[in-house]
């Protein structure tokens, strides 16, 4: 009787062991069938980025987002040379309009600021537009400027531009870029006081401008833009 309780222990035993090296490989083979799942993952998801340059003015008012025309390249290459040569550094909106412009570029005298720039030839493009957000140069007057040459140092972007006003610059004045952030932020911009019968702010409106690089993923879901919806120009 003893021994045949022996065998039964043994045989028992036996069937434990079995069991469990059987469970080890199953636990075995399903750990790397979840590592190959996880990196086929991985690599699904590295899809390839387009990369953008954008310029970013921003202050204690917020900031926003500007692309600069491929079609308008004199005056983009003038405006980023300017930016990241340090022109527009603590500079101000010295002109507010409201339901017209904002204004903004460098603060030194015009004929001071001739002298370290040529003036931007005419460099109008049929559908780019004045339009809320958009990005303009500005000049002197026909009378003084024939020629319609821009200042280097001044821009402006359009607030929420009439169509009557926006006819009437667009016969004349070079848009060159687009905001393409939270429009609001002009709208509060053109909404800011300005002294007695006059559009200079009544308070400082400061501003840096840098460029920047942002990636499409940021550029849809951080700022929330399709450039897809950028102006055409006419061909």
């Amino acid at each position: 009787m003893k021994i045949r309780n022996i065998i039964i222990v043994i045989t028992v035993l036996i069937l434990l062991i079995i069991s469990c090296e059987k469970n080890e490989n199953f636990d075995t083979q399903n750990t790397i069938d979840s590592t190959q799942v996880n990196t086929d993952s991985l690599v699904d998801s590295n899809v390839t980025q387009n990369y953008y340059n954008l310029v970013k003015i921003y202050g204690e008012w917020g900031h926003i987002y500007l692309w600069l025309f491929d079609e308008t390249p004199l005056h983009k290459e003038r405006f980023l040379w300017l930016t990241n040569n340090g022109y527009f550094d603590h500079q101000t909106f010295n002109r507010v309009v409201n339901n017209f412009v904002v204004q903004g570029g460098n603060d030194l005298d015009t004929l001071e600021m001739d002298t370290i720039l040529e003036m931007t030839p005419y460099e109008k493009v049929n559908g780019l537009v004045h339009q809320i957000g958009a990005l303009g140069a500005a000049r002197l007057g026909d009378d003084e400027n024939p020629l319609r040459m821009d200042l280097g140092d001044q821009w402006y972007i359009c607030e929420e531009i009439d169509s009557a006003n926006a006819a009437r610059l667009d016969t004349g004045y070079v848009i060159f870029g687009q905001v393409i952030s939270d429009l609001e932020v002009i709208k509060q911009l053109g909404r800011k006081p300005v002294n007695f019968n006059s559009d200079i702010p009544r308070n400082p409106i400061y501003f840096n401008i840098d460029t920047v690089t942002v990636s499409q993923t940021f550029l849809i879901d951080s700022i929330g833009y399709n450039i897809d919806t950028l102006m055409i120009p006419q061909q």
